[in-house]
This record gives C-alpha cells, sequence and structure tokens, in this order.
C-alpha cells in the first residue's frame, strides 16, 4: 500500500500509495497515526483546520461521510451540469459511417437494381480500442471550487463522450504532488475499462475541494518520511511533463491536471469545456481531435 522510494522521483525520492478502492483509503486515514515528527503542532493539520471557505466542508468527519456514501446538497446541481454540458457538446463520430454489407438496418436501392449482394447499410464495427484518463486531485491553494467543479464536470463528459466513439475508457484517480525533492503520488483506479461510469460516485474526488484539502492532506499528515517542509503548503501541483515521465505515460494517455494551465477559470463552464478539449487536444495523439466537440446549435 505504501511504498517510499529514494530516487524513484525526477525530482528525487518518491512517496507512493496505491488503493484499491476509495474505501480502502478512507479506512486507511481514519486510522493511520498522525506522524508528530513532522505535524507536531495541531494547528498545522490543516485536513481538521481548515476553514469552509478553502474545504467546503465543516470537518473532516463531514467529507469522510460525503465521499464514501456519495451523498452531498449539491449532488443535483452536478448532475444538471453534466446534462446541460451534454446537451451543448456534440461528436463529429466518424467511426460511426455506414457501409454495404449483406445484412443491415436499411436497403441500398441504387445497390439492389444494380444487382450487388452487398444492398444493405450497416454502422462500421471497429476494433474497440482503449483511452486511459489520469486526473491529477492536486491544484493550488489559488484554484477556486468552480474551476474544480468545471474541470470534474467537463472530465465526466469526455468520459461519456469517447465511450460515445466506441473508445474503451478507464479513468485513474490521483494525487501528485511535490516539494524540493520529494514527489508525493497516490494512485486509484477509478474506473476501469468497460465499467458504467456512476456519477455519484465520481462526483466527491473529481468535483469537490475537500477531496484534497482534507481527505489527501490527511493522507499527507499520517505519511512516515515526508519533510518536515510539507505542513507549510502541502507541497505543490506536479506538471504534466512530471506526471508523464513518473507515471511513463503514452503520448495518447489523457492527462487531467491544473485547472488553470487548462483555462479552465470556473465562470462559464461551456466556455471552459471548449478550452479544456482544445488543450488536452494538443497535448495528446488521439486518431479522433478532440476538436470534434462542437457547439450544438
Amino acid at each position: 500500500m505504501y511504498q517510499f522510494k529514494k530516487g524513484g522521483s525526477i525530482l528525487g525520492d518518491l512517496l507512493y500509495y496505491e488503493f484499491d478502492s476509495i474505501a480502502e483509503f478512507l479506512n486507511y486515514i481514519e486510522n493511520a497515526p498522525t506522524n508528530i515528527a513532522v505535524w507536531c503542532d495541531p494547528q498545522y493539520l490543516a485536513s481538521m483546520e481548515g476553514n469552509y471557505d478553502f474545504c467546503q466542508t465543516n470537518s473532516l468527519e463531514e467529507a469522510i461521510s460525503y465521499c464514501r456514501f456519495g451523498t452531498h446538497p449539491d449532488i443535483e446541481k452536478l448532475e444538471h451540469l453534466n446534462i446541460e454540458l451534454n446537451k451543448y457538446l456534440t461528436i463529429d463520430n466518424h467511426q460511426s459511417r455506414k457501409r454495404n454489407y449483406y445484412v443491415g438496418y436499411a436497403p441500398n436501392v441504387k445497390a439492389y437494381l444494380e444487382g450487388n449482394p452487398l444492398a444493405m447499410y450497416c454502422k462500421k464495427n471497429p476494433q474497440r480500442k482503449h483511452i486511459h484518463i489520469y486526473y491529477n486531485t492536486s491544484v493550488s491553494a489559488f484554484v477556486s471550487k468552480k474551476q474544480i467543479l468545471h474541470r470534474g464536470v467537463i472530465t465526466i463528459n469526455l468520459v461519456e463522450m469517447l465511450e460515445m466513439m466506441g473508445y474503451s475508457v478507464s479513468l485513474h484517480l490521483f494525487n501528485m504532488g511535490f516539494l524540493a525533492n520529494q514527489v508525493f503520488y497516490t494512485n486509484f483506479l477509478f474506473k476501469k475499462s468497460g465499467e458504467r461510469l456512476n456519477v455519484r460516485k465520481l462526483y466527491f474526488p473529481l468535483c469537490h475541494p475537500s477531496f484534497l484539502r482534507r481527505l489527501v492532506f490527511r493522507l499527507n499528515e499520517v505519511t512516515p518520511n515526508i519533510m518536515p517542509a510539507w505542513p507549510f503548503g502541502y507541497g505543490y501541483p506536479c506538471t504534466d511533463e512530471m506526471i508523464r515521465e513518473t507515471l511513463k505515460l503514452k503520448k495518447q494517455d489523457i492527462v487531467i491536471n491544473k485547472p488553470d494551465v487548462m483555462n479552465v477559470f470556473g465562470r462559464n463552464l461551456f466556455f471552459d469545456a471548449e478550452a479544456m478539449m482544445e488543450y488536452i487536444d494538443k497535448q495528446t495523439d488521439q486518431e479522433h481531435s478532440l476538436k470534434s466537440f462542437q457547439k450544438r446549435r
């Protein structure tokens, strides 16, 4: 579950967690003792002392409950935003072009009159390809709750759209931050390939500030081998390049990282969606450009 790898990252040491599920993660942070050698002053326990404006929860216990049970006062708001964005965006799906075949859903009259045995229209069924999406929950202290929310909603829509295009999509939820010569990395496989997307399950980790600012911060606070400087800010989000190098990702793998870098500013969901898709398109090597996400007229 936890490994300390000296010299295991491009910056130096790697503090590495891997959890099989969110439930395992929550059980761990509830029971692991605080590293009092580093977090010796209770006022530096940001997971417990963080204020509501910053965390959008009143306590660590409240954040754990929301994450564990998928219940939150704003869950219906998220579902509404997801539906509205889905209406706004569509895909020019080149993979669904029709072709002639012996059987199909409609006749090709011209081919039939010419005596062509391939006289029925059917849809192409291309080989199903796999896409990995890596979502970094780490953001800076200056990122707003609206930026976090919009980034999460857009990611949920991205998964849905790619699956509509015929791709098999896995969503890897992780946190990767750094301070000096240490990289703090926590990994969850949150949506396996072929698994149905559960929006309520995704809401808290993807869209709520407290997943990082209480739950992941709590994981920082119980971690051995962590440097004494970590309580003063809890580190910085890693760049795309650091993530790709550390995780050995391929060019076609999609990294969802800091909202401000992807031009997600939290003012308009639709503008943020277009900017984020354009950013991803430039950073990856997809067979079908995400520029095919277009506004519905």
